[in-house]
């Protein structure tokens, strides 16, 4: 029972709404205190007749509070809540080591510095010896070892994370236990956490907030695909790899399975005040929309340099989480375009049913805001266009469906887009019907035994040539290969050095290929003789692209770099730090050969004078992952591969033209575009290639690779692609001998006149 003599004078209660840090003391008093609940209840109001009242009945109080309070009833402790990093912890713990940089080790990784401390412990920056990295170690802190629950959480957040692979969540690499703590090794990500981030500079740029918030609802659609809820997502959480390069999100520690993410041990509120969602701060039920809630709060922050709601305490923040509308982003901070506080303003839904029904759609719309600030002439006009909370994604893609104009058959190829002034013209009348989900291919090419990194088709269509990159298991050969019989003919074993892409000349006579050891090799196809090779510093080749004359290669690598190679006179003309410190993993000629298009891993679309490097567009395509990249129509248009999809724009002024998908997010890692330029490929993770023709834009192929696809290739006159994949489909017998195959099908021909 509550010893009503140590109730506190009443000065005191309105402290735990907005006023003063409160004692440990004061909070615990109020879970147990019937009576101080109703004097907090009445403050809250604006009623202090308290004193001459007696408590309220259960049915009698407001919703709300009578939620607020019932979950404050049932903690079992308020250090969760009130949880801050010891000042002077102590590092004993760490064990000796003979590293000459280190503070000590943390099992066998010599730790170098501290790089932050959180309520439940320390993350180190640490060596990973075995495999010369560095890397974060997350330990325990000791003063919570002892306790079973803060052991569980640790041990949840390495489950949890360690179930999502994807390029926005920080990865966990093992979980241990060193003198008696329990710690994680995860990647290290260098560069601040997004709350750093906005302490230091205060809100960020309108097109950073898109673009980190695209990140991570990215990140958090692959928790929830595993049937995670993160339930702490906040800035502190965010990392900001090299600036705001690349948003990771991390802290995995609270997530809970989506069947189990509604109960908490003892009905313990979990998270953070700030970031709830009014569910989670009232102990309801929470599904993956309290992380959509959190992420609006992200975005108001970010935007405005604080959270929607503050007050002094904890439990004041929860009360406006529940009752109070933030003020609008815009009075904070006009330069945010009304469309990306419109999506903040969704997503902080007191009803979670009122919210956006996935993190997908969420980065569908913050992709569609990113481009439209990037390229403000194609912003929609209000009154005919706008796209509107619920059918937001499917407007956006049926808009770009209808941009693919017939064209007359005399005319080159090409996709056009409409006026953005005017109203969406009607879909094209005739548009052939969607494909199978699974044509059989018409042959299949064995032999490699890991990723297939390279494909290249001869002009003739009768051959081409491939290439095979992996860390583990292939031998990086490069194999000729002949389509009529499916037969490799010829194999290049390049002094045992791993290749990494290829490309063939205009002739199809010659190949080109780049290697792991940063060199690039010139071959001629009959004889398998090594022409001429470039021999530079050792940062590996990604990517290589002969002019339309033959007469010069582009080369990109893991720097990002993209290089002019003669290879007559053996000297590079030109370099260009295209996307450093990236890597460069697409690039391509266009066909006078005066320009040359590259895109990175740092997420961007560049084109370039081959003659004096000057740079004449360079677009943000809103992911870090921009894998492939092609020209089409005679060097007019650009078509691009990323985690979203297939996407063709305007080589000119960087346009978005159309969206190239079969009406869902389907990640791209290649792109191809035949010779004659009618069709377009593109294959991804997924498992599928697809193929569409340009004059139409309809889909002709959706073909199962049989498992994640890295490279496509069109024969010249589009008729048939070819894509490289990791194995079997259900159609084959699965080879343990041959783990990666290429597969080969015919593409039909346009349907119309």
């Amino acid at each position: 029972m509550v010893d009503r003599l140590a109730c506190p004078e009443s000065v005191r209660l309105p402290t735990l709404l907005d006023g003063r840090d409160p004692p440990r003391d004061l909070f615990e008093h109020l879970a147990q205190c019937p009576r101080c609940q109703h004097a907090l209840e009445c403050f809250a109001a604006g009623d202090c007749a308290w004193l001459r009242s007696p408590p309220a009945a259960d049915a009698e109080r407001p919703p709300h509070l009578r939620q607020l309070l019932d979950a404050l009833t049932r903690l079992t402790t308020a250090a969760d809540m009130f949880a801050v990093p010891p000042r002077n912890l102590s590092l004993d713990f760490l064990l000796p080591t003979d590293h000459p940089e280190a503070l000590g080790a943390v099992g066998p990784y010599p730790v170098l510095e501290v790089v932050g401390r959180g309520g439940m412990g320390v993350v180190f920056r640490a060596v990973d010896r075995a495999l010369n990295r560095v890397i974060a170690v997350k330990v325990l802190a000791p003063q919570w070892a002892a306790n079973g629950t803060a052991r569980q959480r640790f041990l949840r957040e390495a489950r949890a994370a360690a179930a999502v692979a994807h390029e926005h969540v920080v990865s966990i690499h093992a979980v241990d236990e060193s003198n008696g703590l329990p710690y994680l090794v995860m990647e290290y990500v260098p560069g601040p956490s997004l709350q750093e981030r906005i302490d230091r500079d205060g809100p960020l740029d309108p097109k950073d907030v898109a673009r980190v918030a695209l990140q991570v609802a990215a990140g958090l659609a692959a928790a929830h695909a595993q049937g995670l809820v993160h339930r702490d997502v906040k800035p502190a959480n965010i990392l900001l790899e090299n600036g705001v390069g690349r948003a990771r999100l991390t802290d995995f520690g609270l997530a809970r399975a989506v069947d189990d993410a509604g109960t908490t041990q003892h009905g313990t509120i979990a998270g953070t005040p700030d970031y709830m969602a009014p569910e989670q701060a009232t102990g309801q039920l929470v599904d993956h929309r309290a992380d959509l809630y959190a992420l609006g709060c992200v975005i108001y922050a970010a935007s405005t340099g604080r959270p929607p709601f503050r007050a002094a305490t904890s439990l004041g923040v929860m009360h406006l989480t529940v009752t109070a509308t933030p003020a609008p982003i815009r009075t904070l901070n006009p330069d945010i375009p009304p469309d990306l506080a419109a999506v903040a303003q969704r997503l902080l839904a007191k009803d979670p049913a009122n919210r956006f029904p996935t993190a997908e759609t969420v980065a569908a719309e913050l992709r569609a805001v990113l481009i439209r600030m990037q390229q403000p002439d194609l912003a929609p006009r209000r009154s005919k266009w706008r796209i509107r909370a619920g059918a937001g994604v499917t407007a956006l893609l049926a808009l770009f469906a209808t941009a693919l104009a017939l064209r007359p058959r005399s005319d080159p190829p090409e996709i056009t887009a409409t006026d953005p002034g005017d109203s969406p013209p009607p879909l094209p009348p005739a548009v052939p019907p969607e494909p199978p989900d699974d044509p059989a291919p018409a042959m299949v090419f064995e032999g490699h035994h890991g990723t297939i990194s390279g494909l290249s088709v001869h002009p003739d269509g009768t051959r081409f040539v491939s290439v095979g990159s992996t860390l583990t298991k292939d031998d990086g050969t490069i194999r000729l290969w002949s389509t009529a019989s499916g037969k490799r003919t010829h194999q290049i074993r390049a002094g045992g050095v791993r290749a990494e892409c290829v490309a063939l000349t205009a002739d199809g006579h010659t190949i080109v290929a780049g290697f792991i050891d940063g060199t690039v090799r010139i071959y001629e196809w009959d004889s398998e003789t090594e022409l001429v090779r470039l021999r530079a510093d050792r940062v590996a080749v990604t990517c290589v692209a002969p002019d339309p004359t033959g007469r010069r290669i582009a080369i990109g690598d893991a720097r990002g770099r993209v290089r002019m190679w003669d290879p007559a006179t053996g000297r590079v003309g030109l370099t260009i730090t295209a996307h450093e410190p990236r890597p460069c993993r697409g690039i391509a000629f266009a066909p006078d050969g005066k320009t040359v298009a590259t895109v990175g891993l740092d997420g961007a679309l560049r084109t370039w004078d081959t003659s004096t490097g000057y740079e004449r567009l360079a677009l943000i395509l809103g992911t870090d992952l921009a894998w492939g990249v092609s020209f089409t129509n005679g060097g007019k248009q650009i078509v691009t591969a990323d985690p979203f999809g297939g996407a063709v724009w305007s080589a000119e002024t960087g346009h978005r033209l159309a969206e190239l998908r079969d009406g869902r997010v389907t990640p791209s890692t290649a792109v191809a575009v035949s010779a004659d330029g009618t069709t377009v490929a593109t294959c991804g993770p997924d498992g599928f290639v697809r193929v569409w023709h340009t004059r139409t834009g309809a889909l002709v192929l959706r073909a199962a690779t049989g498992g994640p696809a890295w490279s496509v290739a069109l024969t010249a006159n589009g008729r048939h692609v070819l894509a490289g994949c990791g194995g079997p489909s259900k159609r084959e017998k699965p080879d343990a001998d041959n783990t990666s195959v290429i597969r080969m099908w015919p593409v039909r021909a346009p349907a119309g006149p």
